[in-house]
């Protein structure tokens, strides 16, 4: 039986030059495998992009192929001008996935190289690493104009300005559209701010712009949510067998669910905000209050969405918003139509806030399975002196949606490989409305 708390197998961690298509400048590689100390993998639905870390330490003969320009094998950090550029091929093998942490045909891309501690001739490194598309993004402007779907957009935007395979983008498609020019934006930006004003063919407005292991992401928050737990079973904070199935799904450390300073969340309009348009074509003033029990259907949890200061009196709002509408300002022609109006997206202020009520942090044995995005259930003790009512908290067990993940992997014997999880959700409760 697998046991997912054993240490990964650093199978590949290759550090060499390549050109701007990813092609080996020259074979000249260097193997950090031998001072490997730490390695960690990230992935956020806040991060248009992967990142990773390495701790590597250096005792002058510790890395395969480091040598400085009179060819005397020896530290890593002499071995090169510059590293930062540079390609790492990295694969890690672990039991939760046959085929591992597999990066070298999407390799990452040396961000910075930087001396960490140095004594008794041994110096430790810290390596900063992200996606050949980081890079990618800052040297490229956007300077088109679009006038699709935001959707469509999203896609033309990946795949023409950062010639992102389309097998690694995956879009939700949005029922609004908005014409726009890149005013020499950087994709990732662009994109970003599309998210906030995309709403779904169905559900709540807001959308999440992420990389994972999968590719690039343009989720629609509620079909995120939907989405089945992954695996069939949940995680369960308790002691179990070491070597049973149950123990790749135990929680190993977690913080109790957090929900916020309510101060805060009423300065922001997290309830409820007042929302003022003027439209200069037709100089036309209108008022719309955006009340989140109105705007937010609750998916995960069971409660409905809490009705603090959501009263019906207009006079007990916690932010007002004014925004100047536009009006075919980017199609050619005179017309009046309001581009992309906000009615169809505003409410998704409301649904990121709403989204991030519940938060809870988790360690896990690593499951290379899992990726940010994805749905995962979990079950939390209940304190009771009445076991036989049952022992999850059916206030905050339940499924939560990933939002941070991390893989982390040391030489602990122990606890050597395990995945790190930041996960959120919009309501309470253990069960959601159909029953599961």
């Amino acid at each position: 039986m697998a046991n997912w708390s054993r240490p990964a197998i650093i199978e590949e961690l290759l550090i060499y030059d390549a050109d701007a298509a990813g092609t080996i400048v020259n074979e000249s590689r260097i193997d950090l495998s031998g001072g490997f100390t730490v390695f960690e993998y990230f992935e956020s639905l806040f991060s248009p992009h992967i990142t990773a870390s390495l701790i590597f330490v250096d005792t002058g003969g510790s890395a395969s192929g480091a040598s400085d320009v009179q060819e005397r094998l020896g530290e890593v950090f002499n071995s090169s001008t510059n590293f930062k550029g540079k390609i790492m091929d990295i694969r890690i093998s672990h039991e939760s996935l046959s085929t591992g942490l597999n990066l070298a045909d999407y390799p990452l891309e040396v961000i910075a190289f930087n001396p960490l501690t140095s004594k008794d001739k041994v110096k430790s490194y810290g390596i900063k690493l992200a996606s050949e598309y980081a890079t990618k993004n800052e040297n490229t402007k956007v300077r088109k104009k679009y006038s699709n779907s935001i959707s469509n957009s999203v896609t033309t935007i990946l795949t023409e300005e950062l010639e992102v395979p389309s097998d690694r983008i995956t879009v939700d498609n949005t029922k609004n559209s908005e014409a726009f020019e890149g005013m020499g934006e950087r994709p990732f930006e662009l994109i970003r701010d599309l998210a906030t004003r995309a709403a779904p063919d169905s559900g709540s407005a807001g959308y999440f712009f992420y990389e994972a292991v999968n590719g690039f992401n343009f989720r629609s928050i509620d079909k995120l949510l939907s989405q089945p737990n992954v695996g069939t079973g949940a995680y369960v904070y308790s002691d179990v067998g070491t070597f049973c199935n149950a123990s790749n799904f135990r929680i190993l450390e977690y913080t109790p669910p957090k929900d916020g300073d309510l101060l805060t969340q009423l300065r922001g309009g997290a309830f409820k905000f007042k929302y003022e348009t003027f439209d200069l074509s037709s100089l036309k003033y209108n008022v719309q209050y955006y009340k989140i029990s109105d705007e937010i259907e609750p998916i995960i949890g069971s409660d409905e969405i809490a009705e603090i200061y959501q009263s019906s009196n207009t006079e007990e709002y916690g932010r007002t918003v004014l925004s100047v509408l536009d009006s075919g300002n980017h199609e050619s022609g005179i017309t009046t139509a309001v581009n992309n109006d906000p009615k169809n997206w505003f409410s998704s202020k409301l649904r990121y806030t709403s989204l991030l009520f519940n938060s809870c942090d988790i360690v896990v044995p690593c499951n290379l399975n899992l990726k940010a995005g994805d749905v995962i259930n979990c079950s939390f003790p209940k304190l009771t002196q009445d076991s036989a009512q049952g022992v999850s908290d059916e206030k905050i067990s339940g499924k939560y949606l990933i939002l941070h993940l991390s893989h982390k992997f040391t030489g602990d014997g122990q606890t050597g490989s395990t995945t790190h999880i930041t996960m959120v959700r919009d309501t309470n409760g253990m069960y959601s409305s159909s029953g599961e």
